[in-house]
């Protein structure tokens, strides 16, 4: 699952690296250049069919309701080479991540690091 992922209907970037770290950013509110500072970042792991994004760090300080200390969970209902099937459970909806392809078109090594 390492890897950096777009989940198009929130105009965001995650990015899952192998170390168990994450970064998130929300790409309609900054210019779009992965290099600068996430919006979030934490700690990610697995547990019972569930993704769990640790949030560590976060840029409005938790004022969307979702604060450092914090975790955003998501249901794992598939996982393939090029997408995550999920169910956001705080927004209890079925999203989608799709794999982004590091420049020169291919996919971003699972071992990836910030």
């Amino acid at each position: 699952m390492a890897g950096t992922w777009d989940w198009q209907d929130e105009k965001t970037e995650i990015a899952l690296y192998a170390d168990g770290h994450w970064r998130w950013w929300k790409l309609k509110e900054q210019s779009g250049r992965l290099s600068e500072q996430p919006f979030m970042s934490g700690r990610w792991f697995v547990h019972e069919h569930d993704l769990y994004l640790r949030i560590d760090q976060h840029a409005d300080a938790g004022i969307r309701g979702v604060a450092t200390g914090m975790a955003m969970i998501f249901a794992l209902k598939s996982v393939s080479l090029d997408t995550l099937g999920l169910n956001w459970l705080r927004a209890d909806r079925e999203v989608t991540w799709a794999r982004v392809a590091a420049h020169g078109g291919s996919v971003k090594a699972a071992g990836e690091t910030p």
